[in-house]
């Protein structure tokens, strides 16, 4: 049944691709909610297995390509997959035009937050994951990438309660991968990997703005 849908969805994806515009393809499928736009650049690029030593989080990296039909495949739970898919390549203008994709995953032994970002050609920025456990992100982590750089540490609420903070951080190249005990909210661990276009962008956004 499971693989039964993930099929539907990956063969709605080629039948968009299979169509010469999305305008053709939206006439073809007539009164129905599920509508496409046309990709800007035409067609997907075909893109090489990912080297041995790039840092990635769940077969996903950074500064390669990434687009709903790729989310699906490891989007849960599966029995919703082809809603996830329809949403995904019709919200805010067609997959292409959200540059940022979030939706549950398997993770660990459990599930987790994934969140996606992606520069207008379709390329990721950055990914980041929540609402997993520390120690058992931290144990796999270290033994698929080694040790790393440890930092213990504190970090403090709002209200000024301190509470013990550890960040680990692994470089590969241009890429980053961090992971913290406590992310954005405290007890809420959080994986975070950056690439290449992630450091042009910050580099870009402390220049000088010319808007004066």
């Amino acid at each position: 049944m499971l693989k039964a849908i993930l099929a539907g969805a990956l063969l709605v994806a080629s039948q968009v691709a299979k169509a010469e515009t999305c305008k053709e393809y939206n006439i073809r499928l007539g009164n129905t909610n599920y509508t496409c736009s046309d990709e800007p650049s035409g067609e997907k690029p075909v893109e090489e297995p990912l080297p041995a030593n790039v840092l990635e989080i769940k077969g996903v990296t950074t500064d390669r390509f990434f687009d709903c039909d790729e989310a699906v495949k490891i989007y849960l739970p599966q029995v919703t997959a082809v809603s996830f898919h329809r949403e995904c390549s019709t919200k805010h203008g067609g997959q292409y035009a959200n540059p940022m994709l979030s939706f549950k995953t398997g993770f660990l032994d459990g599930e987790a937050g994934m969140f996606v970002r992606r520069n207008a050609a379709g390329l990721v920025d950055h990914i980041s994951v929540s609402r997993f456990d520390f120690e058992k992100a931290r144990i796999a982590f270290q033994a698929k990438y080694g040790t790393g750089q440890v930092q213990e540490g504190t970090i403090q609420n709002r209200a000024g309660a301190i509470f013990p903070q550890t960040v680990i951080t692994w470089e590969q190249g241009n890429q980053t991968l961090r992971l913290s005990r406590h992310g954005s909210r405290i007890g809420e661990p959080n994986l975070y990997l950056s690439g290449k276009l992630s450091k042009q962008r910050h580099e870009q956004s402390k220049k000088p703005s010319g808007n004066i």
